[in-house]
């Protein structure tokens, strides 16, 4: 199966005469869809130019002309699923996995 690739822009307008004044952000490659509920959406992309992994979100924009707005968030320095750990600090910083850690998934 081929990954999804995507192009986002700043706003995807349901009018679709009024999308050619949005900006592109980039063109991305999904790599996991976090969160969609039909208002809002969450997921990780890879950007094709750039190879910049990104979380991209997504939010419905409730107004005249709306649509749904994006936003684009460069994740430069992720390490380990420790630096996005709910945990502050994470336990496992000693070297050690956690052992309620769901990215380790092995209960302790």
């Amino acid at each position: 199966m081929e990954p999804e690739v995507r192009k986002i822009y700043d706003r995807f307008y349901d009018d679709q005469t009024k999308q050619q004044n949005a900006k592109l952000l980039g063109e991305f490659q999904v790599i996991e869809q976090i969160m969609e509920d039909g208002y809002d959406e969450l997921f990780i992309g890879r950007n094709i130019e750039s190879g910049e992994i990104c979380l991209i979100k997504g939010y419905e924009v409730c107004y005249y002309n709306s649509g749904m707005g994006y936003a684009v968030y460069p994740l430069k320095n992720l390490l380990s699923p420790c630096d996005l750990c709910i945990y502050n600090p994470p336990s496992s910083m000693d070297g050690k996995p956690c052992s309620i850690c769901p990215a380790c998934a092995i209960p302790r």
